[in-house]
């Protein structure tokens, strides 16, 4: 069984890259969180008409227990090739509940197969 808190990340991680890329980023995840972001994003300068100067996102996923509802702060950065924001975005926990239920449900779905 996969670690628990790898795979929570994991699917934060990916959730926000389907946001970024409906939004008109390309996003890239870094699997196991070895470089210095979970989800890198990159766009055109909204408003510039110089075409190498790029917006970018470097965005941080955590997870916490004590957290009601999703919080993200920002810091932004104008740089001479556009801006570039660092993003941390936080999510709440699932509790037991959730995680048993899952569980069985595979279980279900593994002894169909």
């Amino acid at each position: 069984m996969p670690n628990r808190s790898y795979a929570n990340s994991a699917k934060r991680e990916l959730q926000i890259k389907k946001e970024l890329e409906k939004e008109n980023w390309f996003a890239i995840r870094s699997s196991g969180s070895h470089g210095i972001a979970d989800v890198v994003a990159v766009r055109p300068a909204p408003g510039c008409v110089d075409p190498a100067h790029y917006e970018v996102k470097f965005i941080q996923v955590k997870t916490s227990q004590s957290l009601k509802e999703r919080k993200v702060s920002v810091s932004s950065e104008e740089t001479a090739c556009g801006y570039v924001n660092v993003e941390f975005h936080s999510f709440p926990v699932k509790n037991k509940v959730f995680f048993e239920e899952q569980r069985k449900r595979k279980e279900k779905k593994a002894s169909k197969k």
